[in-house]
């Protein structure tokens, strides 16, 4: 791969012979020019702190055409998606013929998700097959560990800080009195793993949007809820994070269910 001058001066050279060939109707030149952008797309793809480099010079040009060819690149490569938008929304109002056309059409394949297929790539910023299976695995990972309840069943009276578990006295001597064979407690996990798994389900349904929240307003419409990766472009590190509103969430639950009883 070669240096970043000397790719940038490449990408420059060739955007511009793209887009004289649109006006010339030389269109051999200008698919050779299109393959040798497209080349260096690829290249770029291997190495993101080399197209990182790119793009932030690209992105400083003057050429509305060559602002505009690396503003679909760098969306198409993840790299400052938002700053390349907001190039193609600039260039779409520039009134420059052609060149705006594009960028408005651009606009519309990143909003359809089209650009991304036909670049050969996946939106980045939506969560990918892989990382969704991971997600669900973990799932199945965390059912397995906490639907194994033996040792408080056997010793209610010593949990450790993470059970978050108040007896009042009728139930720690009811359960101390129980003699629990490993065959019961076999059967309960069972019974807690399965409970817990159609939980996840009926959970995800709701994610989904082919469920509804139980406790919402019937007149609202829920279309789902989107779950996305995390770039070091997006992830702010000042969101609100859902496993801290959980517990916030729990008394506006205790309040929903007392008004609708």
């Amino acid at each position: 791969m070669k240096n970043k001058n000397s790719i940038v001066a490449e990408f420059i050279k060739h955007s511009l012979i793209a887009e004289q060939t649109q006006y010339s109707v030389d269109y051999r030149k200008g698919n050779k020019s299109q393959d040798a952008l497209l080349a260096i797309r690829d290249g770029l793809k291997d190495d993101p702190e080399l197209a990182k480099e790119v793009f932030d010079e690209l992105l400083l040009h003057d050429n509305p055409y060559v602002l505009y060819v690396c503003s679909v690149y760098a969306i198409v490569l993840d790299h400052r998606k938002d700053d390349a938008i907001q190039m193609l929304e600039k260039i779409a109002d520039m009134g420059n013929k052609l060149t705006s056309f594009e960028a408005k059409t651009a606009l519309e394949l990143v909003e359809s998700g089209e650009l991304f297929e036909l670049h050969g790539a996946s939106e980045k910023n939506v969560m990918e097959t892989d990382n969704k299976m991971d997600l669900l695995i973990e799932v199945h990972e965390r059912i397995e560990e906490y639907s194994k309840i033996g040792s408080i069943l056997k010793n209610p009276d010593k949990l450790t800080e993470w059970d978050k578990i108040t007896f009042s006295e009728e139930e720690m001597s009811a359960l101390k009195a129980t003699e629990f064979s490993s065959h019961s407690i076999n059967g309960i996990e069972k019974i807690i793993s399965e409970r817990m798994l159609t939980l996840f389900f009926n959970f995800f349904a709701v994610v989904d949007g082919v469920g509804d929240p139980k406790l919402r307003k019937k007149e609202d419409v829920w279309l789902g809820f989107r779950l996305e990766n995390k770039t070091e472009e997006n992830d702010k590190g000042d969101e609100n994070f859902l496993h801290d509103q959980l517990f916030e969430a729990y008394s506006k639950w205790l309040e929903l269910k007392s008004n609708n009883p």
